[in-house]
């Protein structure tokens, strides 16, 4: 599929076909901000292990397909934005599992992506907003890769 970007962390990639029998997805959606009401969507990473991940525009079908599969679970950080944004694109998804609702029952001192990584999985690094070399808009779908497919793969774990 040459219309997204892929992102892996020990070299290996999912296919395809794992990707679309895995009975658990984590997504994270990438946009121009994070106001549902007035930000638009740009695209999403979406894995089914903790160690690759794919990002596409928010305009492909076969991702979408799988994220409107209902049978799947899908997790998402936040997954309430994350269910409003591409709900404004027409991809409507249930079944979603958020571990910022983890975070809130085991009360953790904070619920940022940052924080939590660190708290629950040891520090894994990943990029945030504010490190971002260029504007979101701007980069091609590897960079988008890069960038988002560590959010993915941390939901994930």
């Amino acid at each position: 599929m040459s219309d997204c970007g892929i992102h892996t962390t020990d070299g290996t990639v999912v296919n395809l076909d794992t990707l679309a029998k895995a009975p658990i997805l984590a997504l994270d959606i990438e946009g121009s901000g994070y106001h549902v009401g007035t930000d638009i969507p740009y695209g999403y990473s979406i894995s089914c292990v903790p160690t690759s991940s794919y990002y596409a525009g928010i305009d492909n079908a076969f991702f979408a397909n799988l994220i409107m599969d209902d049978s799947k679970t899908k997790i998402a950080f936040n997954a309430k934005f994350d269910r409003a944004m591409l709900k404004k694109v027409g991809i409507r998804a249930d079944n979603w599992c958020d571990p910022m609702v983890a975070a809130h029952l085991l009360e953790a001192p904070s619920l940022s992506l940052e924080f939590l990584n660190g708290w629950f999985l040891r520090g894994k690094e990943f990029m945030t907003y504010s490190q971002l070399p260029k504007p979101l808009e701007t980069m091609n779908m590897q960079e988008c890769a890069d960038f988002s497919g560590p959010h993915t793969e941390i939901s994930i774990l």
